[in-house]
């Protein structure tokens, strides 16, 4: 069945929404860890508690509670279960837009679950459920609403074949569309023309273009080669050492603030979120990327994934 509580068309108060997200929706299940458990081995956890997230939805949370001027959509699908009723009552909480969600059948709404160790890097195992049945349905609502959008945000914990028709849409409605591309996987690169900026991490950098990136030497070298299988512009994030870019002519070294990090999962998603919000916004690029990076370094500052998000005037007052 389809959710029908919110507005059709992505309308917010008789306004369409600008910056749209055709992405996955998770609810998230955490725990703080000492190490990881050996084979076999019970190890006990002395903190557990439950957030929403999914890099699509956390994108979209970051992007609203930075927006100024634009109005977001999520598309996507959650499961006809208890978890699902939360996570679209979570999307009106963060004034998104929700009426462009499946509510599936059977299927049980995307989960992760995540471990935080001492130095608060985190380990993640997602179970997509709802989100690996986006298609034709949820394309057909996204169509619908790149008519109005400035930006579109694409990731891969959802169909790549349904992100890509998307994508070409908007590419041809000239669109921003930036894409995550996490988790890794190989038929990536069909997204990339028609992909505005792509956003690895060092991670996903070195699974795109095969460059090991330990230092700006190789970021530069591995957006090189991610350039010439054909992406357009290129910002690899280098987590608390800020970001390298190569963008319509921009290319260098952009330094994040230092931070002291309580947790940094959904740093990147907020990272993205940002950058959304100031393009639409029409920020120039450096801003633009200046700004992103200040947004994602005040998120790990706190603990969570989305209770971490910054809002506008937090970011503002951390800033300035």
């Amino acid at each position: 069945m389809i959710f029908t509580g919110g507005n059709p068309l992505g309308l917010i108060g008789g306004f369409m929404a600008e910056i749209l997200n055709f992405g996955s929706i998770n609810v998230d299940f955490f725990a703080d860890i000492q190490r990881i458990p050996l084979p076999g081995e019970t190890l006990e956890s002395k903190k557990f508690r439950m957030g929403f997230g999914g890099k699509g939805a956390n994108q979209a949370v970051a992007a609203s509670r930075l927006a100024t001027t634009s109005n977001v959509e999520m598309i996507g699908r959650v499961g006809n279960d208890y978890f699902g009723q939360l996570l679209l009552e979570n999307f009106r909480k963060n004034n998104i837009t929700s009426s462009s969600i499946t509510v599936g059948g059977e299927e049980h709404s995307g989960a992760a679950i995540i471990l935080i160790d001492p130095k608060a890097e985190n380990y993640i195992l997602p179970i997509y459920g709802a989100n690996l049945l986006l298609g034709k349905e949820e394309v057909q609502r996204a169509s619908d609403c790149l008519k109005s959008a400035k930006v579109l945000m694409i990731q891969q914990e959802v169909p790549i074949e349904a992100s890509l028709e998307v994508a070409k849409e908007a590419s041809s409605l000239g669109v921003i569309v930036i894409h995550d591309p996490s988790p890794i996987k190989k038929s990536a690169s069909v997204l990339f023309p028609y992909t505005t900026f792509i956003l690895p991490n060092q991670i996903e950098a070195e699974g795109i273009s095969g460059v090991k990136v330990v230092d700006i030497a190789t970021a530069e070298l591995a957006t090189s080669k991610m350039k010439e299988a054909g992406a357009n512009s290129v910002i690899l994030k280098l987590g608390e050492n800020g970001c390298y870019a190569d963008c319509e002519g921009i290319r260098g070294h952009f330094l994040a603030p230092k931070v002291n990090a309580v947790n940094t999962a959904g740093a990147g998603d907020v990272f993205a979120g940002a950058l959304s919000v100031a393009i639409s916004e029409g920020m120039g690029i450096s801003d633009s990327i200046d700004f992103a990076n200040n947004a994602a370094a005040l998120s790990v500052t706190k603990d969570g994934i989305q209770e971490s998000m910054p809002t506008r005037v937090e970011l503002d007052r951390w800033r300035y």
